[in-house]
């Protein structure tokens, strides 16, 4: 398992710190909480995703990017891309609340990405203020993948204060 968590850490420094994730070929786990990351953007996190889909024993992946403010669409169509590739993959948790930039497109990306991981079988995410989804996106987007045979578990939070 690699947990990391830092509140300072930058595009480059995200980069850096995941580069190196190909070299533990055994890796069933991974957690970055990175909690109010400013620094944080559609490049670290498209980063981050390029080098996560080389992890072929990932079973688990937990990113918090809950407060980066400067993450879009771009960077969860960027993640989202890469996680067909990870066939062992059973449980993602990704955190986005309060990422005002993200929008339905990377919703709608995420979901595509979602139906096609045959071997996940719990989802839990994270889309508190993401202001820019509509509910009816976020109703539709659940309504998708509780279809899934396979899935045992899809928690999805989309509240507004």
């Amino acid at each position: 398992m690699l947990d990391f968590s830092s509140p300072n850490i930058t595009d480059k420094g995200l980069n850096d710190l995941s580069k190196n994730l190909h070299t533990l070929s055994s890796l069933q786990s991974i957690r970055f909480i990175l909690l109010f990351c400013q620094k944080i953007t559609d490049h670290g996190l498209t980063a981050l995703a390029q080098n996560i889909q080389i992890v072929v024993s990932l079973q688990s992946l937990d990113l918090d990017f809950t407060i980066c403010t400067r993450i879009t669409q771009n960077g969860l169509i960027s993640l989202a891309g890469g996680l067909p590739r990870l066939a062992s993959l059973r449980s993602i948790a990704f955190q986005f609340g309060r990422c005002e930039e993200i929008t339905s497109e990377g919703l709608k990306s995420l979901e595509e990405s979602l139906k096609k991981c045959n071997s996940l079988e719990s989802i839990r995410l994270n889309l508190d203020n993401c202001k820019k989804i509509p509910e009816e996106d976020t109703k539709n987007f659940v309504e998708s993948l509780e279809r899934l045979g396979h899935l045992k578990y899809l928690y999805v939070s989309h509240r507004f204060y």
